[in-house]
């Protein structure tokens, strides 16, 4: 099984999701990657769902520092980010409810 989910949109664009049995980065398998050139995101399907879910999470914020042009690249603290942001959407629906019904005053 897999996401379904074919594009997401920042600040700024939006980013094709392509999905693959295997992502590969100078000859390492990775859960995910992200081509700023080409507004691509690619998720690894040869993990679960919850784990696909976190990639793409995780690749957005990379995708979001770049457009922000953050200097930000600690692989392991923007898991920790793509994990907290998942289990916040969780955790507080009510929230992310009125975000997404809220037209602007």
């Amino acid at each position: 099984m897999q996401l379904n989910i074919k594009e997401i949109k920042t600040l700024f664009s939006v980013w094709k999701i392509k999905y693959q049995k295997k992502v590969m980065l100078d000859n390492k398998e990775k859960a995910g990657l992200v081509s700023f050139g080409k507004n691509l995101i690619k998720v690894s399907t040869s993990q679960s769902i919850k784990n696909q879910i976190e990639t793409l999470e995780h690749e957005k914020f990379h995708a979001i520092f770049e457009e922000l042009r953050i200097g930000f690249d600690d692989e392991k603290e923007l898991t920790a980010l793509s994990r907290a942001s998942i289990k916040f959407i969780q955790e507080n629906p009510e929230l992310v409810k009125i975000i997404l019904e809220y037209k602007g005053d």
